[in-house]
């Protein structure tokens, strides 16, 4: 097999990060309607469910990597 420069692609790196809150008091529970506005915006929030954590994307194409983007959220929900 050729490598990547022979077919004349550029690699293209994307870092997940999967990032856990320690407590319950981050910034995208922070707000009186908050989870309110989350539940109205996607059916998979519930009034059991909890945010645990938030995962991001950053694509790396040449040395060091970007700022990554928020891509979701980890949920748990209590009742399951």
């Amino acid at each position: 097999m050729g490598s990547d420069n022979e077919r004349g692609g550029k690699t293209v790196y994307r870092a997940l990060i999967q990032d856990l809150y320690r407590t319950d008091l981050h910034a995208e529970e922070v707000g009186i309607r908050q989870m309110e506005q989350w539940r109205a915006k996607s059916r998979q929030f519930t009034t059991d469910s909890n945010i645990i954590g938030r995962v991001s994307e950053a694509k790396r194409t040449g040395k060091g990597l970007p700022c990554p983007e928020k891509r979701g959220f980890v949920v748990i929900r209590q009742s399951m």
